[in-house]
């Protein structure tokens, strides 16, 4: 039995977007695992990238937000400062609907599942595996997966 850790080709885009007003915009983190891809203003939408690879294990993707305050929040005008996922492709498939599986630790009210809104600082994580065509195949619930070996 081979003991050799394979490594795959992935491709990681996240689509973010920011909710803010005159000068109060968003920072933000974005690793995968310990890989930092993104350190940085959110003052427009953007794609966030990963494209390299990954070795054949579980990982977290994760979407920090640090620093909201309550002056960033005023809800008599409707104002806030927030981060929106919008969108997930892996590989080049969109896995928008995968979000889904999320989690938000927040520094205002623990832990929320399924959240794409970024309300208040905190870790929005995705946990996936690579190889990653696998992972979706399951998360997506599109059939049986042979064995290698069958």
């Amino acid at each position: 039995m081979s003991t050799d850790i394979k490594n795959y080709k992935t491709n990681i885009e996240i689509e973010l977007n920011p909710v803010m007003w005159c000068d109060h915009i968003p920072e933000i983190l974005v690793y995968i695992d310990s890989i930092k891809i993104y350190d940085g203003i959110l003052n427009k939408n953007i794609t966030v990238a990963y494209n390299g690879e990954l070795e054949e294990k579980y990982y977290n993707l994760q979407v920090i937000f640090n620093n909201k305050t309550d002056d960033d929040c005023i809800l008599e005008k409707n104002l806030d400062k927030a981060v929106e996922i919008k969108k997930l492709r892996i590989n080049h498939i969109d896995c928008s609907d995968l979000l889904y599986f999320s989690e938000y630790i927040s520094d205002k009210g623990g832990l929320r599942k399924s959240v794409t809104y970024l309300g208040w600082n905190g870790t929005w994580s995705l946990k996936f595996s690579v190889p990653v065509f696998l992972w979706i195949h399951k998360k997506k619930e599109l059939g049986w997966i042979y064995p290698e070996n069958f």
